[in-house]
C-alpha cells in the first residue's frame, strides 16, 4: 500500500538523506529543505522515517 510521507520543514534541516533513499518522491526544494513528490511504499515510509536524522519524516494518509 502507498502512503504520503510528511516532512515538517521547521524540523527539516535540508540533510537529504530521504533524498538520495527515494529520489523519485522527494526533492531537496530552494528553500534548503526536502519536499515530498509522490507517494512511497508503506515500508519505505517507515525506511524514511528512521533514516531522518531530525526526525522530521512521519507517515501520512493511505495513497488513493
Amino acid at each position: 500500500m502507498k502512503v504520503h510521507i510528511v516532512i515538517d520543514p521547521a524540523t527539516c534541516v535540508g540533510i537529504g538523506k530521504c533524498e538520495e533513499l527515494a529520489e523519485h518522491a522527494v526533492e531537496l526544494g530552494d528553500d534548503g529543505v526536502s519536499h515530498p513528490t509522490a507517494p512511497v511504499e508503506e515500508e519505505l515510509a517507515r525506511t524514511l522515517c528512521e533514516a531522518c536524522p531530525t526526525g522530521a519524516i512521519s507517515i501520512g494518509e493511505p495513497a488513493e
